[in-house]
């Protein structure tokens, strides 16, 4: 059986391998459309990771808020 406390890690674990996964395609796809426009081939990337750390931020903030909480402000 699967404990809650294994559920989240594999949620957090999946979700920091598919936010690397993400940073790697923005900057392998975007370096030199960046390059040209911008001058700096990592002006995307750097975007996306400022986007993606506040999302981290948010999530990991969520993550430490118990379900009971969210149950409280959910629609019946």
């Amino acid at each position: 059986m699967i404990r809650a406390r294994d559920a989240d890690k594999f949620l957090f674990v999946s979700t920091v391998i598919l936010l690397i996964i993400g940073i790697v395609m923005v900057s392998s796809t975007s370096y030199i459309m960046a390059a040209n426009k911008f001058g700096d081939g990592y002006f995307f990337m750097k975007k996306h990771m400022l986007y993606a750390i506040a999302g981290l931020g948010v999530f990991m903030l969520a993550f430490k808020i118990p379900h009971t909480a969210y149950r409280k402000l959910a629609y019946p």
